[in-house]
């Protein structure tokens, strides 16, 4: 294996870790959303 693909395999694993941080940052954001609406609704109550 040559240093370039030795290179572009490290390039894609941190790319791949940082797709899946993402997504998991999205993923908690959308439950906070969905917690304020629940809060904001019981509010209405």
């Amino acid at each position: 294996m040559t240093w370039q693909e030795e290179i572009d395999i490290a390039v894609d694993q941190e790319r791949q870790r940082a797709d899946e941080e993402k997504a998991r940052a999205d993923s908690e954001k959308a439950r906070a959303d969905r917690y304020e609406k629940m809060l904001k609704d019981l509010g209405k109550l």
